[in-house]
Order: C-alpha cells, then sequence, then structure tokens
C-alpha cells in the first residue's frame, strides 16, 4: 500500500575473536541443536541441561529458548516467573523470537493471565512480516482487549500483503472470511466510517474481487476521513504530501501533526519521517524526529525499531557518540558485539531479575552485568558489574568473550581483578 514505505535494514557485524571465542561459537551452536533433539525426543532434562551449556558458550537464543521452556515445562512459580522475566528482557531487546512466544503466551494465556493488549504489542511489532498478522486481525474483529474495528483488522491483515507476507494463506482466510460476513459496501453507504476506510483498502490494493482504483480508493477514504476515521484521515494527507497543491500540503502537516498528537503511532511514525527528511513542507529537525520516532516505538509501530537503530547507528559513526535516549539502540557496542546482554528500558525487569542474582543462572548474572554497567534500571556501578562477571567465570568456567569485557571495565575503571 501506498502508505507504507519501510526501511529494511539489515546489519552485519564482523567479530574477530580469538580462537576460544571461534571455539564458542562452535560450541553455542552443537549444544543448541542437541538441545532441539532432546526436545524433540521429549527428553527435557536433558534439553535443559544443554541449553545451559549453549547459553554459557554464548547463545542469547539459548537463553530465549530455555525460558521458553521454563514457562511451558517450569516445576515452580518461580521458575516460570523467571522464564517470563527474561523473555520480557530479550522481547525488550528487538529478539524476535523472544516477542513471539509472549505475544502466543498472552494471547493463549499459556500460565500467565490471558492479555490480549500485551500479546497486541508483541504481534504489532511484526507487522512488516505477516507471519502473525491474522492474529492481530482476530484481535481487531473480535474486539479482544481493544475496541472492535473492522476497518483496522482489514488495515493489519493487509499491512504487509504486497511485501510478500509470510502466512499469507492466514492473511488470506481471514481477509475472506470479513468480506464474507460484515455487508461492507452497504455499511458504507449507511456512513459507517470502518466499513468506507475498509472499503478504501481493498479497492487500493484491488484483490479479494475488488476492483483495483485509486480514485475508488481515495473517494472511500475521502468519506470515512469525513466521518472522523483517523487513519484514513492519515492515508490522505500521505496523498496529499506527494502531490502538487501546496494549500492540500499545508491541511496535511496540520493533520499529520494532530493525530500524532492524539497518540495514533502511524501518524507519529510518518511524522517522525518527515521531521528527519524534512518532507511534505515540514522544515528538517532531527530531534524532533527522533522524539515522535520514540514515541512510535514505545507503542510497538512495526518500522520504529529498525529505524531509531539506523539513525544511532549513523550518529555514532558519524559524531563517536549518542545521546542517552538513543543508546538503547546501538547495535555495535563492545556489549552488544558478544549478544549476551539485552539493552535494558524497562526498571521492572530489572527488580525482577534481581531477585534471582545469586541463582545457578548464567543469564540472569549476565543480565544483571549489563544493567550494572549501563546503570540501566539499577544505578550505575560498574564495580559491580565486573563483580558478577567474575563470578559467571567462578561458576561456569572461563570464556574468551568475557574476559574481553572484564578487561573492558578493568581498561576504563582501572579495577583490578
Amino acid at each position: 500500500m501506498f502508505f507504507i514505505r519501510p526501511v529494511l535494514l539489515i546489519l552485519f557485524f564482523v567479530i574477530n575473536t580469538s580462537a576460544l571465542a571461534q571455539t564458542d561459537e562452535i560450541n553455542q551452536y552443537v549444544f543448541f541443536d542437541e538441545a532441539n533433539v532432546a526436545i524433540k525426543q521429549k527428553d527435557f532434562d536433558r534439553a535443559y541441561e544443554l541449553y545451559n551449556y549453549a547459553i554459557e558458550a554464548g547463545s542469547d537464543f539459548a537463553a530465549i529458548m530455555r525460558s521458553a521452556y521454563y514457562v511451558k515445562f517450569g516445576e515452580s512459580d518461580e521458575q516460570v516467573d523467571r522464564g517470563v522475566s527474561t523473555l520480557k528482557y530479550y522481547a525488550d531487546r528487538g529478539e524476535f523470537f523472544a516477542q513471539d512466544f509472549l505475544a502466543k503466551l498472552y494471547f493463549a494465556g499459556i500460565n500467565v493471565p490471558t492479555n490480549y493488549e500485551i500479546s497486541r504489542g508483541y504481534f504489532k511489532r511484526h507487522a512488516l512480516t505477516g507471519r502473525y498478522n491474522h492474529f492481530l486481525g482476530k484481535i481487531y474483529y473480535e474486539g479482544l482487549g481493544v475496541e472492535r474495528s473492522v476497518g483496522t483488522a482489514v488495515f493489519y491483515l493487509l499491512y504487509p500483503y504486497p511485501l510478500g507476507s509470510l502466512n499469507k494463506a492466514g492473511i488470506e482466510k481471514n481477509l475472506k472470511h470479513i468480506i464474507a460476513n460484515e455487508n461492507l459496501v452497504m455499511n458504507a453507504e449507511n456512513g459507517d466510517a470502518d466499513s468506507q476506510f475498509a472499503l478504501g483498502l481493498l479497492h487500493w490494493d484491488g484483490d479479494f474481487g475488488f476492483e483495483k482504483s485509486e480514485s475508488k480508493s481515495l473517494g472511500f477514504f475521502r468519506l470515512a476521513s469525513s466521518h472522523g476515521h483517523p487513519l484514513a484521515k492519515l492515508l490522505l494527507t500521505d496523498h496529499a504530501c506527494y502531490g502538487e497543491d501546496e494549500s492540500e500540503k499545508l491541511n496535511a502537516r496540520k493533520y499529520i501533526e494532530q493525530l500524532a498528537k492524539s497518540g495514533l503511532d502511524e501518524a507519529q511514525f510518518k511524522l517522525s519521517q518527515e521531521l528527519l527528511l524534512g518532507g511534505c513542507g515540514f522544515n528538517q529537525d532531527w530531534e524532533q524526529g527522533i522524539y515522535w520516532l520514540l514515541k512510535a516505538e514505545k507503542q510497538n509501530h512495526p518500522s520504529a525499531r529498525g529505524r531509531l537503530q539506523f539513525e544511532a547507528g549513523m550518529l555514532k559513526e558519524k559524531e563517536g557518540k549518542v545521546p542517552d535516549n538513543l543508546k538503547r539502540y546501538l547495535r555495535d557496542s563492545e556489549w552488544n558485539k558478544y549478544k549476551f546482554l539485552p539493552e535494558v528500558s524497562d526498571e521492572a525487569i530489572v527488580q525482577s531479575m534481581l531477585k534471582y542474582k545469586d541463582s545457578e543462572d548464567p543469564v540472569v548474572t549476565l543480565v544483571l552485568a549489563k544493567a550494572f554497567y549501563y546503570g540501566e534500571g539499577v544505578e550505575a556501578d560498574k564495580s559491580k558489574a565486573l563483580d558478577l562477571l567474575l563470578t559467571f567465570i567462578e561458576k561456569y568456567g572461563a570464556n574468551a568473550r568475557i574476559e574481553q569485557l572484564i578487561s573492558l571495565i578493568n581498561g576504563e575503571q582501572n579495577v583490578s581483578k
């Protein structure tokens, strides 16, 4: 659809490490693969043991899988809580599989209370892939934890469609169900803004028996907009911004700002892009662009996090530093290179982790070391970070990359081992 202009950013970091570090990389995959075989064989104790070995070798994916193991097979509430806390930690970092598991966990209420609002937030982060947009469609269509909206359901079902959805069959099934069971044309004629908006989307894409027609699509968007539909207003501003009529551009700028201030995440993301690029007649304003991008990311906008990572990386490359509010989006720090330690944004998650700091859990030890190093969720204390890393080596053995992190702290703080 014309209103979706995703920037797909794939960053590869090539890390030269010692022979021991390379051995760790190999061990990660060996232990992880063996753990997955054990899961298939329903040898869960063996799988748990192998996931731990993979984690000690540096596999954050194994940490996610072991957390999922805790939630599904945990023998106590403490294990389930620890699993959920770790999954939230990695989900906050942007790890797809942690977000994926939590989305389905809260949707189905597996060992946690059903919470469609939390589930919807995690599903939205991956709307561009289309993998789980049939869940988003169901949530909005049935009004699960949110106001029922046929138009918004169609919006998310069509969101990735032209890009090549990873679950095209599921999306098509849900769209056909809506079209068959909702009399969209009659409802639109009777002034229903949601049905008008849905028809605008369907005519723009021209699938499922609807004529592909820009004029019909814009006509329905204008009708829905006149009845106060916020997304319809936003899509019309997109059309106006790239037209030739300056008065329409002026009105578009006003609507974009109004909708962004009202809390519409799509409007916040659009405003951020126009400010960052100086489009639609806006004066280029990087700080305001980042401000609105952060607002959109907080609401789980599908493209916001990737753009923030891009902006943080570019700023670090140009100026050698980034402001505090973007540090958590950097993907090239000494810590994040090793993929041990996710960036922290939620103090409650860190406090939850602190309850298990003395547990036999390598992930907790490493996560808390990262939190203390950067002062994320706790007061910064590099000496405590160092102590936790030394504890890791004492409990789980030497690891070349952990030793490099210890050297990093020693070099910065001149703290002796």
